[in-house]
């Protein structure tokens, strides 16, 4: 990944960890997800900048169709104290409720 719009600030790129890919016959998710001790919280912040400003409004899928949703989320620390799992269901009821 790599930040390429608006004012860039970092010019390093970096791969996250993990996809997760959710999928039924009306949608398809992929979340990046990024585990990250708390000793590089400070470090890393830009990872986890790029990473938030990841969102079906702000990129642009090709190839797909309007049923694929990208989605970056803020990193995931042992003990979930910054509430990703909450996040990551906040994504899917959103969607949910479009699809009524």
């Amino acid at each position: 990944m790599h930040e390429f719009a608006g004012d860039v600030s970092h010019y390093a790129g970096f791969l996250p960890d993990f996809v997760l890919y959710l999928a039924n016959e009306s949608y398809i998710y992929q979340i990046y997800i990024e585990p990250k001790g708390t000793q590089l919280l400070d470090q890393d912040q830009w990872k986890e900048e790029l990473l938030t400003s990841i969102s079906p409004e702000s990129v642009d899928v090709i190839g797909e169709n309007d049923h694929v949703n990208l989605y970056g989320v803020k990193f995931y620390v042992a003990g979930d104290r910054r509430k990703f799992r909450d996040t990551i269901n906040e994504f899917i009821l959103k969607k949910e409720k479009n699809l009524e």
